[in-house]
């Protein structure tokens, strides 16, 4: 499993992204984000935590006249956000286990054999 973070870890990774960013400005030079790509080739399944791992592919996104918008949307979404992370992770963590079956191998158990009795009163 992945290092975990928590709002200690996350918000300075966050602020300074931002300053990145502020900085290349004031250079008149197009700042960039760097972040995860986002497709399933960059991800993997933790069956034991059940919920999907980021790897460590990276997608490079400049700031352009067509994208500024967009852009800055993003880093207002981002800043709005820093201070809910930590709630957000543990409220998507605590919704994926309850998606999760507790005893899987009890289940299946239990599925083959209502199968197999089933089987067992079509016969002749």
């Amino acid at each position: 499993m992945g290092k975990k973070k928590n709002k200690s870890t996350v918000l300075p990774l966050i602020q300074g992204i931002a300053k990145g960013v502020y900085s290349k400005i004031l250079k008149k030079k197009s700042p960039e984000l760097v972040s995860p790509l986002r497709s399933l080739s960059n991800v993997k399944y933790d069956a034991k935590d059940g919920y999907f791992e980021l790897l460590g592919k990276k997608k490079k996104r400049s700031l352009t006249a067509a994208t500024v918008k967009s852009f800055s949307a993003a880093l207002e979404r981002a800043w709005a956000q820093s201070s809910a992370l930590e709630t957000m992770g543990n409220e998507a963590r605590a919704a994926a286990l309850k998606k999760i079956d507790p005893q899987p191998g009890k289940t299946l158990l239990n599925m083959m054999r209502e199968a197999a009795h089933k089987e067992d009163k079509k016969a002749p």
